[in-house]
């Protein structure tokens, strides 16, 4: 599973579905944070730390993708005002 991972996001990125498909790209990040969230099985930590990998791969080509998962606690205030 986590080397299917590992190509598919080499895959997502070589084909630049950011911007030719992204409804199949916001749906493998869908996936991906599906599966870093679901902390509670210990044998899946393997294949969690692979999908940050994925997630991290992902943001190093597309800077501020994983922005609105952050949350509320990470929201910027106003520059100026």
């Amino acid at each position: 599973k986590s080397q299917v991972l590992v190509t598919y996001t080499a895959l997502v990125i070589q084909f630049n579905c950011f911007e030719s498909d992204i409804q199949r790209f916001e749906g493998f990040v869908d996936l991906l944070y599906g599966l870093i969230r679901n902390t509670n099985k210990s044998a899946d930590r393997i294949l969690r730390a692979y999908a940050c990998e994925c997630l991290h791969e992902l943001e190093s080509w597309y800077p501020g993708l994983l922005f609105p998962m952050l949350g509320e606690d990470w929201s910027m205030p106003p520059i100026f005002q």
